[in-house]
């Protein structure tokens, strides 16, 4: 559930399938709570990239769904955070580039 308006799962999908377009909430790729905890006390994103990679290959059976769907159509991969060198969705993204090859493009 999210805080930020407009971005939380039952809003955003209903928007998005007005517009023709689908909806898959992964939350295991999100950043869990205390990482994101670890980033607002401490402002070190190297650690905090440390940790959600190490998350990250604990998530296989969502990575397994996200590479599915990056190889079978266009994907956009959400966050509130404005900068995605200092967001976790830069990380997925590198993550999906090496495992796939697909370009990866960030949109501001």
């Amino acid at each position: 559930m999210s805080r930020t308006n407009g971005f939380s799962k039952g809003t955003l999908s209903a928007t998005l399938t007005k517009g023709g377009l689908s909806y898959h909430h992964l939350k295991d790729l999100g950043a869990p709570k205390p990482l994101r905890q670890a980033l607002a006390a401490q402002n070190d994103f190297v650690a905090f990239a440390r940790s959600y990679r190490s998350h990250l290959r604990r998530q296989k059976a969502a990575l397994d769904e996200l590479l599915r769907l990056v190889r079978s159509r266009r994907v956009c991969v959400l966050c509130v955070e404005a900068n995605p060198d200092q967001c976790h969705r830069s990380l997925l993204a590198e993550h999906v580039r090496a495992d796939s090859g697909i370009e990866v493009i960030h949109l501001n």
